[in-house]
């Protein structure tokens, strides 16, 4: 039996008295949780603007962060610190920088060695509020780089880690679950050995044998079939791979007793939203009110219905929405989320960005002016902060369909859980095949920011840590015995004398810390207690650990498409004279006590563990724990590599406690160090007996503490013994951005000694739209003819943004 509701949902400002509808169930408790996360725990997303999307050794990574809040993505007014890491493709970090925000955005470069070895790089980038809600919200973007060397290419262990024996398929049916004598759609995705999509076809059968339907694979590995489950039957997937290999792979069974929701959304003005009941649930919940909560660019709407039919119909206005993800779920009448579907909204309501160059074709070494106008929808200038890249696509082949835009990453992949193959060309690409693709996407990816059992339930982990306004500098001071010591005097100041004293006092804890500090590359302090026989001990701001299990997928190997950019390479290598590429430096922390020649972030600081392993004594195959069995005194590892450690080390008693696992400062949980790669350790500590005192915050360190410090960069080096009450130190500040080159040639000069091979033609990261929504910019062309592609970027104050790709040709 089909309803004939049909309601029609206009989206406006929220406020929760004009979203509340008669009936038995009152959702205001829902609206104020909904409130209440925005309020209290707003989500920031970060974008990267690269000036080119593949490197070489020896050039230079020009790129600018994009730092918004919440669905409507504005500036964030939250932090002003971003965090920017370059990692290998073993998962080291080997450049790390901090950006001071001016308005949600900055821009830095990374200057690579010409001896780096080709692989797959990663560019990850957060802020210090961005933890409270993990690893997952990150960016992360994977950066080929080449090499004119002759020399080994770095194994991209990435790609091993997402490597399987065979391929995967996993169904997704849509609204969460199969009903029993319900037709709903079943969308599946199929993963190769190498953790991108493949192609994929099938046939499903029933607990039989008989031929239900059969399906393949339309974009991706992904793809869709419709089924009707039967009461009492079940069903398989007879697959053929794209690679020849075969498998048959269960279905999820069907719920006899529920409500799920399916969707149209065809059409370019209006969604249809189904809610699809079984005959036995409707037979239960006769009348009872139903309600659907349609969340959108952070704007939360209802409707109610009555549940007096098996399929009722909601209409959805499409025109007034934000564009991106539509996250619609289904409340029974006791507030209980039955089933949910996400839409992609692609509405007309980003900034009309015009482009223009005064002539379409430019000579070598020419002069371009180009001019930019930015409008609303309503054709009214806006004001932003833009960035330029400009490349010759003869020589940097672009595939568009796998970019990352500033349009793909804050619409769609920042909403969405897992790696998101060819982000962009949902967006290059139109029509209803490429709007299918995309409504599929919907139903495989899933919703990432939060998940409705936890919000309505109170049970979001704490917040840990704040967003981050300046810099700061913190430690612990100590007596000779590591003992505490509380409400002592520390001071910090510059060694020669000029700049000011900051005067802080030590907690119950002995710990002090100097906020709100603001200074640009190193600058050398000296940080002073109080008492002759009081020491000082320093712990930096460690990059949280590398997720191995969140890194997107891996990008095919590069080698194909760099050709021509690394012939140029070569070339203008025997062309360069005049300044020498420098060699990136490892930033690393030095203690330089003569009996305790390590770094440790160990809050008990150096030479109080009870025992100390050093990264290069660790040996032998397999798990870190494998490793470490019977090498670490008292410590054993039980289920699959969590530390205990034999209580005997601390008392008298028999038995063993879990250990406190804390790797760079961060506490893990599960305790699991089978999670962390044996070749990254600098070194692990065994903490027992009075050690673990500063520890007791995390837990009783009854278990003991077991500390791994990782070889990444180090933002602190202390210049001076560590047993005094005087430390000469030198802290890294934030990172100031070189000025991108750009050559300025005569009308004439088409003779000048040597080459101009610019592969970045032209970088700008600080274009500025004015009132009237105008701004302009300038460069000279280089030496290479061809297809010259100017690409900008960039978003308004609103969190409108928007992005024009603009090409010429140079003769």
């Amino acid at each position: 039996m089909r309803s004939s509701l049909f309601l029609a949902i206009l989206f406006i400002i929220f406020h929760k008295n004009v979203f509340s509808q008669p009936g038995k169930t009152d959702f205001n408790n829902v609206l104020s949780h909904i409130e209440s996360l925005r309020k209290n725990r707003p989500v920031e997303n970060i974008y990267i603007h690269f000036d080119k999307p593949y490197y070489a050794a020896g050039d230079t990574i020009y790129f600018k962060t994009y730092v918004t809040l919440n669905e409507l993505h504005k500036p964030t007014p939250l932090s002003e610190v971003v965090h920017v890491d370059l990692i290998t493709p073993q998962n080291r970090i080997i450049n790390s920088i901090r950006l001071k925000l001016k308005q949600g955005t900055a821009y830095a470069d990374f200057e690579l060695p010409d001896s780096l070895p080709a692989g797959i790089y990663r560019i990850r980038a957060y802020t210090r509020w961005m933890l409270n809600e993990g690893s997952s919200s990150f960016f992360n973007q994977m950066i080929p780089i080449g090499s004119i060397r002759k020399q080994p290419r770095q194994a991209d262990i990435s790609t091993e880690q997402l490597q399987s024996n065979k391929p995967d398929i996993r169904f997704f049916p849509e609204g969460g679950e199969l009903l029993t004598d319900v037709e709903l759609k079943v969308a599946f995705k199929a993963i190769g050995t190498d953790g991108l999509g493949m192609k994929v076809k099938g046939i499903i059968v029933d607990n039989d044998g008989k031929e239900i339907t059969r399906f393949q694979s339309a974009h991706l590995g992904m793809g869709f079939f419709y089924l009707k489950p039967e009461e009492g039957k079940s069903y398989s997937a007879k697959l053929t791979f794209g690679d020849g290999s075969n498998v048959t792979a269960d279905l999820p069974k069907a719920n006899p007793n529920g409500m799920a929701l399916s969707a149209d959304n065809e059409s370019p003005d209006t969604a249809i939203i189904n809610v699809l009941t079984t005959k036995d649930y409707l037979k239960e919940h006769q009348n009872e009110d139903i309600t659907l909560l349609i969340y959108s660019g952070g704007t939360p709407s209802m409707a109610q219905a009555k549940l007096n039919g098996e399929n009722i119909d909601f209409a959805i206005d499409k025109r007034h929405l934000h564009s991106g993800i539509m996250r619609i779920t289904l409340f029974s009448s006791q507030s209980e989320p039955m089933s949910e579907r996400l839409l992609f909204i692609m509405n007309h309501d980003q900034i009309n960005l015009q482009v223009k160059s005064e002539k379409p074709v430019y000579d070598k070494r020419e002069k371009v002016e180009i001019s930019l106008k930015a409008e609303n929808q309503t054709k009214t200038p806006v004001q932003g902060n833009f960035s330029v890249s400009v490349i010759n696509e003869d020589i940097i082949k672009v595939d568009e369909n796998k970019e990352s835009t500033i349009y793909s990453n804050l619409l769609l992949t920042s909403g969405l859980n897992g790696y998101i193959e060819q982000p962009n060309y949902y967006f290059v690409k139109s029509g209803d095949e490429v709007a299918a693709n995309l409504d599929i996407l919907m139903l495989t990816q899933g919703y990432r920011h939060f998940l409705w059992k936890q919000i309505l339930a109170d049970s979001l982990a704490p917040l840990q840590y704040k967003a981050e306004s300046f810099l700061q500098l913190q430690g612990f001071v100590g007596t000779l015995s590591g003992k505490s010591v509380k409400n002592e005097k520390v001071t910090l100041s510059d060694p020669t004398g000029k700049g000011p004293e900051l005067k802080e006092i030590t907690d119950s804890a002995g710990r002090f810390i100097f906020k709100n500090l603001e200074f640009i590359d190193t600058v050398h302090f000296t940080i002073t207690a109080a008492k002759n026989t009081s020491r000082i001990m320093l712990s930096s701001n460690p990059s949280p650990i590398i997720n191995k299990d969140n890194i997107p997928g891996p990008t095919p190997d590069a080698d194909s498409i760099m050709i021509a950019y690394l012939k140029i390479q070569a070339i203008d290598q025997e062309f360069k004279t005049a300044k020498a590429v420098k060699v990136l430096k490892e930033v690393t922390v030095t203690a330089k006590k003569k009996d305790s020649p390590y770094y440790t972030e160990s809050l008990a600081g150096v030479a109080f563990a009870n025992q100390v392993l050093h990264g290069n004594e660790i040996k032998g195959d397999g798990t870190l724990s494998n490793q470490l069995m019977g090498r670490l005194h008292g410590v054993t590892f039980v289920n699959g590599g969590i530390p205990t450690l034999d209580v005997n080390v601390n008392s008298m008693q028999s038995g063993s406690r879990p250990m406190i696992l804390v790797v760079d400062g961060v506490e893990i949980r599960p305790p699991n160090v089978n999670e962390i790669n044996s070749n990254e350790i600098e070194t692990i500590e065994v903490l027992s007996l009075g050690n673990t005192n500063n520890y007791f915050a995390s837990g009783d360190g009854g278990g003991g503490v077991l500390v791994i410090t990782t070889k990444n960069p180090r933002e602190i080096e202390v210049e001076s013994s560590l047993d005094a009450n005087v430390l000469q130190v030198s802290v890294l500040g934030f990172y100031k951005a070189r000025e991108f080159y750009s050559p300025k040639y005569e009308a004439a000069d088409t003779s000048n000694a040597g080459k101009d091979l610019r592969t970045t033609v032209f970088w700008k990261p600080d274009v500025i739209i004015d009132k009237d929504g105008n701004a302009s910019f300038n460069f000279y062309n280089a030496d290479i003819k061809g297809i010259y592609r100017v690409v900008v970027e960039g978003i308004d104050e609103n969190g409108d943004i928007g992005r024009q790709v603009y090409r010429y040709r140079v003769q």
